[in-house]
């Protein structure tokens, strides 16, 4: 586990709030803004709900009335076209100017009072008129023909708005009352009393007759492309599908209470997120000292590599952390020893059958000499070699501790002593068989006294060692299965290298794993006796030494080569505890172990390399 520098037991509090602020913040800011904008939006929404309720409810009703206004209005003209005053003018030519003319400017119409309201006869000639303005005739209007059948005219023009109604005398159109209106008089025949909204009355060809603002109709034509920022809703007038009336109001002004709470809302956002940033920083002043020690202690179990207790402090949460970091490391540490000691038995066990098979190897010329012997003294000779057997089959599993403790087991030696004195007596031709039987006894206490110091369990202390000499020891201990097996051996050991400090036992068991495992790979392949060999080579470069151990076997596919290092892993089918506590001895004497194979039955080679600077450092530590 690598750890980040820069996060220091002294710096903890001073950075930590930065990080959390940095991974807290935007979020905080995101989730804030969504739910503002969404406020915003259906406040908007309901806003404008309410307001287009509130304009089409405007519009409608205040269509109904200009339309009503304007019917009323046609109706008035009417009646008073129908008026008898009037009917009787057309005919009383003589009399109707002594009394017309104080009744036409006495007239009043809805709209402005400046509406001018002309009598005119059949020819479109004007009799009588309550403005001085109507000096010209209708004689030319396009329209007089149509009156004067019985017809009517409603017209808006340039110039405001005309309504002619025919005058009937005994059922015959004989003239018309004319009403015009200029455009002001229009535009306040059509006003609209409203305080809340903008209005205007529209016509589909001559454009707005009346406003209550003067840009309105353009500004709603702009509207419908969703250029203006208006709210409005459209009417015909009823009775007047050439009219139409508008209502409308700007989104500002609908939404200006909206705003102001909008602005209440940025206020409160800020507000929120400086809380977030005060809880977060007196959080990380609370936090710092139990993080910091936390850290402390996680670095220590780093650059130490043991395992720490984390003091409980701080929150409940920090203590839980702290317990169960705790727990783990207890954990941990048992299950560590564990598969040591798994390790470390798997190599007991191999280390053990080497050494039986090697007593084994010793004890035959032992007994091909005895039988020798026996012909001069059989029967004594059986009995010691009996005796002997007997103990040692008995305690095969316990040697050590049998041959050195028990009494009975004390006694081999005096039973050997006993043999060996009797074989002495039967004279020169045993001198021979004499020299390797001591050979052989010798050979078995080495053995078996570097198994008794293995198996005690106690830690050995590291002792200067020929690493040369080591290895030539370990192939001489393999030598009868290497010959069996037909496997010759090349060395190569450099006559420079240096006194190295181990633990000579357990050294020697890990290079007897590297034989083993080299001569069982020549086995699996098969191969021509030629081509069945194992290299052994020391080197010496700067401030490195070490060995290798190549052969000839069935080699070892490159992608698989890292997976041999893993815990019960094993290409043999094997309890892959070897080549695992092989790395761990090694690291542990500073040094790297590596395996290198250009692929399946291509030999692979073992190569282990220790710092001789490391080392010493180590040494000089203690």
């Amino acid at each position: 586990m690598k750890f980040n520098k820069n996060i220091l037991p002294g710096k903890t509090g001073m950075r930590f709030m930065p990080l959390v602020l940095l991974r807290v913040l935007p979020l905080a800011v995101l989730i804030l803004f969504v739910v503002w904008f969404g406020a915003r939006w259906a406040s908007m929404q309901t806003v404008r709900d309410e307001v287009s309720k509130s304009l089409e409810a405007y519009t409608v009703q205040s269509a109904e009335t200009i339309s009503a206004n304007l019917g009323k209005l046609e109706e008035n003209i009417t009646l008073l076209a129908s008026n008898d005053l009037i009917i009787n003018s057309l005919v009383d030519m003589t009399a109707r100017m002594n009394y017309l003319p104080t009744f036409f400017r006495s007239l009043q119409l809805p709209g402005s009072r400046s509406a001018a309201i002309t009598l005119m006869d059949y020819r479109g000639r004007i009799i009588v008129s309550n403005t001085q303005n109507s000096a010209e005739g209708f004689e030319e209007a396009p329209w007089l023909t149509k009156i004067m059948q019985g017809g009517d005219l409603f017209h808006f023009s340039g110039s405001g708005l005309m309504i002619v109604k025919p005058v009937f005398y005994s059922g015959m159109a004989e003239g018309a009352i004319v009403v015009q209106y200029d455009e002001p008089s229009v535009a306040a025949l059509l006003k609209i009393e409203s305080r809340e909204f903008e209005y205007a009355v529209l016509h589909n060809t001559k454009g707005a007759l009346a406003s209550s603002f003067s840009d309105l109709s353009r500004t709603i034509s702009q509207s419908d492309t969703g250029e203006s920022g208006w709210l409005f809703f459209k009417k015909e007038i009823p009775g007047y599908d050439y009219l139409t009336l508008i209502y409308a109001i700007e989104k500002k002004t609908a939404y200006s209470q909206l705003f102001s709470l909008e602005r209440f809302l940025i206020i409160a956002m800020i507000v929120d997120l400086a809380a977030l940033v005060l809880g977060i920083a007196l959080s990380a002043q609370t936090a710092s000292r139990p993080l910091s020690v936390f850290i402390n202690t996680i670095q220590k179990v780093r650059e130490s590599g043991k395992f720490s207790e984390m003091p409980l402090m701080g929150s409940r949460e920090f203590q839980e952390l702290a317990q169960a970091f705790n727990t783990y490391g207890i954990e941990l540490k048992i299950v560590q020893n564990e598969l040591l000691s798994k390790a470390i038995e798997s190599g007991r066990t191999q280390l053990s059958a080497m050494v039986l098979h090697n007593i084994g190897n010793a004890v035959t010329p032992v007994q091909v000499t005895l039988d020798t012997m026996e012909k001069k003294n059989s029967g004594k000779a059986v009995e010691y070699l009996s005796r002997c057997y007997e103990a040692l089959e008995k305690n095969k599993n316990d040697l050590g501790n049998y041959i050195t403790e028990h009494p009975k087991g004390v006694e081999i030696f005096k039973y050997m002593g006993e043999l060996i004195r009797h074989m002495k007596e039967t004279g020169d031709e045993c001198g021979r068989q004499f020299v390797k039987i001591r050979s052989a006894i010798d050979y078995i206490s080495e053995i078996l006294t570097f198994q008794q110091n293995y198996a005690a369990g106690t830690d050995v202390a590291k002792e200067s060692l020929d690493l040369n000499r080591i290895l030539d020891d370990a192939f001489k201990m393999q030598g009868s299965a290497l010959d069996r097996r037909g496997i010759r051996v090349e060395k190569s050991f450099s006559k420079q290298m240096p006194l190295m400090a181990f633990e000579k036992n357990k050294l020697m068991q890990v290079i007897v794993n590297f034989i083993k495992n080299s001569y069982e790979a020549v086995d699996m392949l098969q191969n021509s006796p030629a081509e069945r060999k194992i290299t052994v080579k020391t080197f010496l470069q700067d401030n490195f030494a070490g060995f290798e151990i190549t052969d000839t076997g069935i080699g070892i596919e490159p992608s698989k080569i890292d997976s041999l290092f893993e815990f019960g892993k094993s290409e043999k089918g094997s309890s892959g505890m070897g080549l695992y506590y092989c790395r761990m001895f090694i690291e542990k004497n500073s040094g790297t172990l590596e395996i290198t194979s250009p692929g399946r039955e291509k030999g692979a080679t073992v190569r282990a390399v220790f710092s001789l600077k490391e080392a010493a450092d180590e040494k000089n530590k203690k």
